[in-house]
């Protein structure tokens, strides 16, 4: 399916967004503020397979935690989570659309949370006022999000321009629901966001918009990232798999998005990425 994530392929070729999240996280940890009476109540959305939270944000919560939530809105991945954790009686799993409205089943499922966590999962949310004011909703009074996600790369252009293009028009009939990108085209992000919050109720408001160099060191890498992100590829023949794969890499070749960092220019900018904190008051 076109609108899918590829749980394999994402574990595999993480490097793009593990290198992001390692150090964004490392920057602004900071801004979290923890009980300190302990018993902090945590939520992941979008969770993804759970690999990036598990190896990132499950380092640095306190250990006297008492609830751990990952949420994602595909069965699939919460499946794949749940094998970081087995039988850890704190962390639970449980299916969930941030961008969907909130019935008050689910908020009392739920329950509300001192922290929410999310990486890379806003950027295909198209709605982004609405997310925010769910994870608003799901927020105890005092609690805080800590954010990260894509506004813009040269890898979003790629999979546009290649979409865009007649031959593979066909595959994909709804290309703005399967590749949202809501900043892509936003050029002031930061203030968009920023008074987004601030009219959601948010507090203490932080958006920072990191410039990144990274390139990936391989074609197959790239084109590895590239098959965990949803994609055509199954709605094609083997032939028109191979050409799709063939341009989208020398797409990214042509952008100089297949090397080393080094060799890049510091304002050569590859992606822009969102960092960002709000609390509930």
């Amino acid at each position: 399916m076109s609108g899918e994530f590829n749980p394999d392929q994402l574990n595999t070729f993480s490097a793009f967004r593990d290198f992001h999240a390692k150090i964004f996280i490392e920057k602004y940890k900071h801004w979290l503020k923890w009980n300190p009476k302990g018993k902090d109540t945590i939520l992941d959305i979008g969770c993804s397979t759970g690999a990036q939270s598990h190896k990132l944000i499950y380092p640095i919560i306190p250990k006297d935690f008492s609830k751990f939530v990952y949420s994602d809105k595909c069965q699939l991945m919460l499946n794949e989570a749940k094998m970081h954790f087995g039988d850890d009686s704190k962390v639970s799993y449980e299916i969930l659309d941030i961008s969907s409205d909130l019935d008050d089943a689910i908020k009392a499922k739920m329950g509300s949370f001192d922290h929410i966590f999310s990486l890379y999962s806003l950027t295909w949310i198209a709605d982004q006022r609405k997310c925010f004011e769910r994870i608003y909703e799901l927020l105890s009074p005092g609690g805080d999000c800590f954010l990260i996600f894509v506004a813009g790369s040269l890898y979003m252009e790629i999979v546009t321009e290649l979409i865009g293009k007649a031959r593979w028009k066909k595959f994909i009939v709804n290309p703005d629901e399967v590749y949202p990108f809501p900043h892509r085209k936003d050029p002031n992000p930061v203030k968009t966001v920023t008074e987004m919050m601030k009219s959601i109720g948010f507090v203490n408001i932080n958006v920072k918009l990191e410039k990144s160099l990274f390139v990936f060191s391989t074609v197959d890498e790239f084109l590895g990232y590239l098959k965990g992100l949803p994609n055509p590829l199954q709605k094609m023949s083997q032939k028109e798999q191979e050409d799709y794969l063939k341009q989208a890499a020398d797409l990214a070749i042509a952008r100089n998005l297949i090397g080393e960092m080094s060799e890049r220019k510091y304002n050569d900018t590859v992606s822009e990425i969102f960092v960002i904190y709000g609390r509930r008051d």
